[in-house]
């Protein structure tokens, strides 16, 4: 079946949509945010391979995710294709996304897929994304237009099979006297130049050529037109480039402010429990290129049962409660509502967190820490929190998961003027992965990986084999939270570049900054 035989007959499952979406110029920052409500709702994704695999991270796990090529004149289905699977796959129903680099209306096609979309009558949506002409260019520092020098832009598709225009349609583009923008070019620009200076465009005339643009690799080449020679570069390495005309580029070292650094090329990929990323994240922010949590585990609340009812009975006046993760938080106040209490049990109550996260979660129910450690690991929070009482007789109330690798408890020491009471809330359980889920990372090229426990580090062994993913930590720096995890890593023919004898955040964050 082709786009030319679509009639409008078939029956569409109600609900179903296709969404058109733009994934913007490659820097995953510059995706807009209905972009991202589309992907984490989406049940199938189609993407180009211009899109920044990192994008993917947003999709819902276990859900179809098909590569479907269009890079750069290697277009692994024809565009007809294309317009055959969306049709097929909507037809069955749902939500799909068909995610295109840039903008889909800015020579990405997106017409023509509607058009098959429109045949069948099947609902469709297109969400813009941000294309090169205005996003490369200004991380190139080249504004595209300026007053009294630049006052029009012209987008051209610079293909081998569209760039031959009649010596009147470049004469026409010169008289413009604005900003020219060229896509999908980069080996053809010598002949760009040729017909632009042909039809009497000054060899003088700024021009700079923009590879992986908005990325860490991002690269520019800035010239005039008549430097740009068949010999002048090698034109091949330029792709995918974009190549600017104009009077505008004179500005690019001026207005230039994207400077990427060691750190922002940094890719980790974070191999334990979720709540690990934020932290991690928190610290290095946007410093580096991409941080990606891969928990192995993920946390279920325990039933409600009567020795869990004897221990919140215990809870008094004047005790500390001390969370050291959001879940332990998030799983004691739906454990008091079960109870019959609520978050009055805790009014009379001083309130110890790691962290910022685990503080801000508290926040959100209205309870501001009393006591929140210099130190950011469950440790840190034993210490001080015990030297913050000091000698006076004390009730701790520890709500926590079960005791295991993944769910560590708060331990205080045995001492005669605390009285600890334990509250298990929780337990952690294996996360299953499909596929889709983790072969894009391989895509990605992952600077780091870091394993939190053997536990971790044995769940992942187990989706290397299943699914081919051993070139991940041969090329990365792997580093781990002590030497167990180190121990247990080797058994798997994994080589730790960096083992963590206090694995707080902190020590993971310069930890990466150091081995830079």
């Amino acid at each position: 079946m082709t786009s030319s035989d679509i009639t409008p007959t078939d029956h569409i499952p109600e609900g179903t949509i296709v969404s058109l979406v733009g994934a913007g110029p490659g820097d995953p920052n510059l995706l807009t945010l209905r972009a991202v409500r589309c992907l984490r709702s989406a049940d199938v994704i189609f993407y180009d391979a211009l899109v920044n695999p990192v994008i993917l991270s947003h999709c819902r796990q276990g859900i179809e995710r098909i590569p479907v090529g269009k890079r750069c004149g290697r277009h692994s289905h024809p565009q007809e294709d294309i317009n055959t699977l969306l049709v097929e796959r909507a037809l069955k129903g749902g939500r799909i996304v068909r995610l295109k680099g840039g903008d889909p209306f800015v020579f990405g096609r997106g017409g023509e897929e509607l058009q098959a979309l429109i045949a069948r009558g099947i609902p469709f949506e297109v969400v813009p994304g941000i294309t090169a002409a205005n996003s490369v260019t200004t991380y190139t520092g080249i504004p595209v237009t300026h007053r009294g020098m630049s006052r029009s832009v012209t987008l051209i598709t610079a293909s081998t099979k569209e760039h031959q225009h009649e010596a009147s349609s470049w004469k026409s583009l010169v008289e413009l006297q604005g900003t020219i923008v060229f896509y999908m070019g980069a080996t053809v620009i010598p002949t760009i130049c040729q017909r632009l200076i042909e039809a009497g465009l000054s060899p003088d005339t700024p021009a700079c050529v923009t590879t992986n643009g908005t990325l860490p690799s991002q690269h520019s080449l800035i010239g005039q037109v008549g430097d740009f020679t068949p010999d002048f570069t090698d034109y091949s390495k330029l792709s995918p480039g974009l190549f600017v005309v104009g009077e505008v580029v004179s500005f690019a070292e001026e207005f230039s402010f994207f400077a990427p650094t060691p750190l922002s090329q940094v890719k980790v990929l974070a191999v334990s429990v979720d709540t690990e990323r934020s932290v991690i994240e928190d610290l290095l922010g946007d410093k580096v290129a991409y941080i990606h949590s891969l928990p192995t585990s993920k946390h279920e609340m325990d039933e409600y049962s009567e020795e869990i009812e004897q221990k919140l009975a215990q809870i008094r006046p004047g005790a500390w409660v001390a969370f050291s993760t959001t879940a332990a938080v998030d799983y004691m106040m739906e454990m008091l509502i079960r109870s019959g209490r609520d978050i009055r049990t805790l009014a009379q109550c001083k309130i110890a967190a790691i962290g910022k996260t685990t503080t801000l979660r508290l926040r959100s129910y209205g309870l501001v820490p009393d006591f929140v450690p210099t130190r950011r690991d469950r440790q840190g929070l034993i210490d001080e929190l015990i030297t913050h009482i000091g000698d006076r007789p004390t009730t701790i109330v520890s709500p926590h998961g079960a005791y295991d690798n993944e769910t560590k408890p708060l331990i205080f020491p045995p001492l005669a003027h605390l009285s600890v009471i334990d509250i298990p809330l929780y337990h952690s359980v294996k996360v299953s992965y499909v596929k889709d889920d983790v072969t894009f990372f391989k895509e990605i090229g992952f600077t780091h990986i870091i394993f939190s426990s053997s536990k971790a580090v044995d769940n992942f062994a187990e989706l290397m084999e299943k699914y081919d993913l051993h070139s991940l930590p041969r090329q990365a720096k792997v580093i781990t939270y002590g030497p167990a995890t180190t121990a247990r890593l080797s058994t798997y023919g994994i080589q730790a570049y960096c083992t963590l004898p206090k694995a707080t955040p902190q020590d993971v964050a310069q930890a990466i900054i150091d081995s830079l």
